[in-house]
Formats: C-alpha cells, structure tokens, sequence
C-alpha cells in the first residue's frame, strides 16, 4: 500500500487513450489512485482517473484563491454619513474650530477581487441570482465584459507603474532626501521579418526592427470624473443601504468598459485613418479574422451579411457602440487601454439629513502602437 507521500503526490500523463489528466506537483489531501492495490509506485509515474484528477484540481484552485476584499463603498458612505463638518486646532488653552469638509475617501485596488454582497430577497437583477448567496467580483473581468473594443480583442491593462524612490545620502545636505525616477512601459506590436532573395555577389537589404512600439507613462494623464447623489430618501427605502452601494460599485466598474472604448475611439479618429480596403490590411500582415469593426451613433456601413451576422461593410463582423459616432474596422486586438490600479472614490455629506455625494476618479489612457491598423468605413 501506498505511503500518505506518495498518495498526495502527482504522476505523468498517461497515454491519451487511457483519459488520465496531468496535474502540476501540489500538496493536496491525499486521493488513492485506481492503480493503489498494485505495488507502490513514485512520483514519476503515479497516474490518477479523470475524476480523481478533477477533484485535485478543484482542491488546487480553493487553496490558491485570492480573498475578495469588501465593497469599499460601505466603509466609505458610512464614514461620510458621520463626518463632521469642523475640526479641531490649537492648544488646551487656546482650542480653535475651522470648517472643514465632511467627507470621506477611499482607494479601491483594481487588481484585486471585490465581494458582491448578498442582494435583498425583494430586489431583483435581471440575472438570476439567489438571495443570500455573495458573489465574488473581478474589477478587470467586468471592465472588458462591458467595454466594445475589450470584446474585440483590445488588451485592458491594470498597469503598475514601477517607480522609485532613491535615497540621497553621503552629504550632510542631502541626508533624509529622496530623488525618484520613472521606469516608463510599453505595448509592443511583433510583425513578421521580411526575407528577400539574395542574388549573387549582393548584400542583404537592411530593414528596421520587426515591431512597433507606443510606450507610455502617468505623470501627464487626465483624470475622469463620475459624480452622482445619495439621499437619504434613497439609502433608506427598498432597494438602499448595502444594495444600492453593491449596483453603485458594478456601475462604476461597467462605466470604465465605456470609457476605455471612448478612450481608444477617439485615438484611433485623431489618427485620421483611411478608407478600408482588403490590400490595405493585407499590406500589413493582417488576416481577416484579424479584423473586427465598431460601429458607432450613426450607424454607418452596417448591416446584416447574408448569414445573419451583424457587419459593417464591406462584411466585417462588428460590434455597435455609443462611444464614438462614426464606424472603424481595425485590428483591435494590436492595441491596449491602459487603467491606473487605483480608483480614488470620495464621499462628501451635503446636509445634516444625511445626504451624499459620491465622486468617482480614475486614470487611463489609450495605447496604439500602430494607428495604420485601423480605417474608416464609407456608408
């Protein structure tokens, strides 16, 4: 019989007619393999079923999941509720009070998974969801499900800028100083290398690095603003309190997926592209299913191709959108939109009833490294 090592631990892939699944090395409980009651096996070749695999890997994936952290909407709005609308200064002999904001702040971590609270058992989503049961939220998963031009191929990045700071020392007037330096990051396009024939007694035509680059940094990105109220009518009836902060936090997430396509439409229209034509893409080592269209407010060049599917002409499947007004066939998936990880989010109470305003902040931009991947489509 097999010692509990050698049970826990996980072989080879069998011969794929025998259905056995190859699991990287983990620790998990142990699970006897079939072959168990034959003499004990090692590492090297221990084999497990399909279902016995299936249970290791669903082991392995609850082991390494990330904890979701709570809706930082409740700790903020909560806050604000109870700020007050002074502070205090001065000395024990002399105290002073000086008006100050009653808000809160807080900076919500888009790389990391947020609890989507349990929804009341009379408030209704359009999914099917029980009440009672939390869900768990990606910020980058949701940001692509309701961006147009994530959904035809375009890389969202939750970018993490890796600068420094350097301490300054050596000197009695630089001790307790600190220089920074900012790495700079990129988006990177790999073409193919062109060969040519070589013709005798010639030398090779010298061509330019196979790729286009478009890096990008933070210092001299704008910030966008969403702004909405709060009252206290509509925290306290059906609908408020912890569900209406979960709708607010999903709105905001789904309104980043608007604004990373008005952000990348509208650097791909200040290029200026073209009119469409087959040669044009070919000239750029494109394929057709290379290509996706977005078709904007006036609906220009779209249309239904005769298998049904929805196109922009001349029968490039395609996407409508509200954030941009005209129609553009492109290779989306050579660009990216870039998103700082953070989302500042403030709080303000606008009366002593209880009122709030939530502010919303965010930092991205779009990076195209190669604008003559995309056109303009006639109607």
């Amino acid at each position: 019989m097999n010692n509990p090592q050698e049970e826990s631990s996980i072989g080879k892939r069998k011969n794929s007619e025998n259905g056995s699944a190859n699991i990287p090395q983990e620790e998990f409980p142990a699970i006897t393999p079939q072959n168990s009651s034959k003499q004990p096996q090692t590492s090297e070749n221990m084999t497990y079923t399909d279902d016995e695999a299936r249970t290791l890997l669903e082991a392995h994936s609850r082991a390494g999941q990330r904890q979701p952290q709570p809706n930082p909407l409740t700790s903020l709005m909560e806050a604000a509720e109870r700020a007050l609308g002074y502070r205090d200064y001065g000395s024990a002999d002399n105290p002073r009070r000086e008006p100050f904001p009653a808000a809160s702040r807080v900076m919500i971590d888009l790389s990391q998974f947020v609890a989507d609270g349990n929804p009341s058992p009379n408030v209704y989503g359009v999914q099917n969801r029980p009440a009672g049961e939390t869900l768990t939220l990606d910020p980058r998963a949701v940001i692509e499900q309701h961006s147009v031009v994530a959904q035809a191929g375009t890389r969202i990045i939750i970018a993490h800028p890796r600068d420094r700071a350097i301490a300054i020392g050596g000197g009695e007037k630089t001790d307790g100083l600190l220089g920074f330096y900012e790495d700079p990051q990129l988006v990177r396009n790999v073409e193919p290398a062109q060969f040519a024939t070589l013709a005798d007694a010639s030398d090779a035509t010298v061509s330019s690095l196979p790729f286009r680059d478009q890096l990008f940094t933070w210092p001299s990105v704008p910030t966008a603003a969403f702004r909405v109220t709060v009252t206290r009518d509509q925290n306290r009836q059906v609908g408020g309190g912890d569900d209406l902060r979960d709708a607010l936090l999903r709105s905001v997430l789904m309104g980043l997926g608007l604004y990373a396509d008005k952000l990348l439409l509208t650097a791909i229209a200040a290029a200026t592209p073209a009119a469409f034509t087959f040669g044009a893409a070919a000239a750029k080592f494109l394929k057709v299913d290379d290509l996706r269209a977005v078709i904007g407010t006036t609906g220009t060049g779209a249309g239904y191709r005769g298998d049904g599917a929805f196109v922009a002409n001349p029968g490039i499947p395609g996407e409508i959108s509200e954030a941009t007004a005209g129609t553009y066939i492109g290779a989306f998936s050579s660009a990216a939109v870039a998103v700082w990880p953070e989302l500042t989010v403030q709080a303000r109470r606008l009366s002593t009833a209880g009122d709030l305003e939530v502010t919303c902040l965010v930092n991205a931009q779009a990076v195209l490294p190669d604008a003559g991947k995309f056109w303009t489509v006639a109607a």
